[in-house]
């Protein structure tokens, strides 16, 4: 009963001021983590548009690099390299630089009703560099842009995307060539 007794009384003296001083900072830690949360996610819990740059695919499959979330495809690699994403000289804060043949698939969970974008071949792209926008719902197709070339300034789209829970951009090549046909989705929003 001794070395019980011992026991109990260290626990007691010595371990629990540490873990009860150690239960307080995780509890203010952890009030700072929720209140962080609550005020990055303020504006989807308003009902405010998201920019889809916010949003990690859950999936992409690109012919070459990989797709560049605010900078330009020729920042690959390259920290010196102009970053400002792109299309026919107009400059955007937010958008996602893709390589033709590209998909990029987001989860959605049903929680948007509206997609709006603006897309465009990129300004740095290959002079011949011709691609096609589209936007696939859950494997629907919902929009298929015309045929885009590098001399083409940068449309704009709005999409019903109600019900979808999984969103698919694509970017298809239409020339014989994928060698610089960098295009971009630009301030993708997605509306509740």
């Amino acid at each position: 009963y001794g070395q019980i007794a011992v026991l109990i009384y260290f626990l007691s003296v010595y371990l629990y001021p540490q873990i009860k001083q150690r239960l307080y900072l995780y509890s203010g830690f952890s009030g700072l983590v929720i209140l962080f949360f609550i005020i990055k996610n303020l504006g989807f819990w308003t009902g405010q548009p998201v920019y889809l740059t916010q949003i990690k695919p859950i999936s992409y499959h690109q012919d070459y690099l990989y797709p560049m979330v605010n900078k330009n495809l020729n920042t690959y690699g390259n920290v010196m390299a102009f970053g400002r994403i792109s299309s026919n000289y107009i400059f955007y804060k937010q958008g996602i630089a893709s390589h033709a043949n590209s998909a990029i698939v987001y989860g959605l969970g049903k929680k948007f009703s509206k997609l709006i974008t603006d897309f465009g071949v990129e300004t740095e792209a290959q002079a011949w560099a011709k691609v096609r926008f589209s936007i696939e719902g859950d494997g629907r197709l919902l929009y298929q842009s015309e045929d885009k070339g590098r001399f083409d300034r940068p449309s704009i789209t709005e999409v019903n995307i109600k019900g979808v829970d999984k969103l698919m951009l694509k970017i298809d090549n239409r020339t014989d060539s994928i060698n610089g046909a960098h295009a971009d989705w630009l301030n993708t929003k997605l509306v509740r």
